[in-house]
């Protein structure tokens, strides 16, 4: 089932999210140290994660269903990324200075807020007196900005671009295979 509404929150429960403060029905949060590692590469590192799984309502006129997020796959574009370039100090303990690799601290928030646009695809359940989608074994659940049409057109790619990839391989694996033989 795919179903693109309008998100509203579920017992006006709509929260701050941590990075912006704008309030979110749901939201994920992840702040990254950031330091130089061999050959000059960025490397990173999750210092703090947080999120905000708590359900909601997507209504479409006068239809209404209650969406859980949790072990949803999200296609949402992050909504704020902050870089905070570190001092590039270190601790002192007496004598000894030690000095902490990391250069920057970088902050990442995803949210949803009330009022937004936003198409859910997965499995309908009747849960009470109300429908619920949510995400079961073998069955997930895709929360995404894209409307409805965009998101299966480009499910479809992936999919028609994944069998193409696994062709090639095969024919490849054969080829390899009567060249092993053939010498």
């Amino acid at each position: 089932m795919s179903l693109s509404g309008t998100v509203e929150p579920l017992d006006d429960e709509a929260r701050p999210a941590p990075l912006t403060g704008v309030d979110s029905v749901w939201f994920r949060f992840v702040e990254e140290a950031l330091s130089r590692g061999r050959d000059d590469r960025e490397e990173r590192q999750v210092v703090a994660e947080q999120r905000r799984e708590r359900p909601f309502r997507l209504t479409d006129g006068g239809a209404e269903v209650v969406v859980d997020p949790r072990d949803a796959r999200t296609e949402i574009p992050v909504a704020e990324r902050r870089r905070v370039t570190d001092d590039g100090g270190g601790r002192e303990f007496g004598l000894f200075r030690l000095v902490d690799p990391t250069v920057a601290r970088e902050r990442t928030e995803w949210r949803i807020e009330p009022g937004s646009r936003l198409t859910v695809v997965g499995e309908a359940r009747l849960s009470g007196d109300r429908v619920r989608l949510s995400a079961a074994a073998g069955h997930p659940l895709t929360l995404t900005v894209a409307e409805r049409g965009d998101h299966l057109e480009r499910s479809r790619r992936r999919s028609g671009t994944a069998m193409r990839r696994a062709v090639v391989f095969g024919c490849g694996a054969v080829v390899a295979l009567l060249v092993a033989v053939l010498t």
